[in-house]
């Protein structure tokens, strides 16, 4: 057994997933949401 396995896969990320967002994109949609559910108490 002389062959490595890869440190990830692609089944291991988003894009094996389905998923095509860039990190960026994904942070920014995060961080949206974030701030819709905050509860109205916490203020801006």
């Amino acid at each position: 057994m002389s062959e490595s396995l890869p440190e990830q896969t692609k089944d291991d990320t988003d894009e094996g997933w389905g998923e095509e967002e860039s990190a960026a994109e994904t942070a920014e949609r995060d961080a949206d949401w974030y701030e819709r559910q905050r509860p109205p108490h916490h203020g801006d």
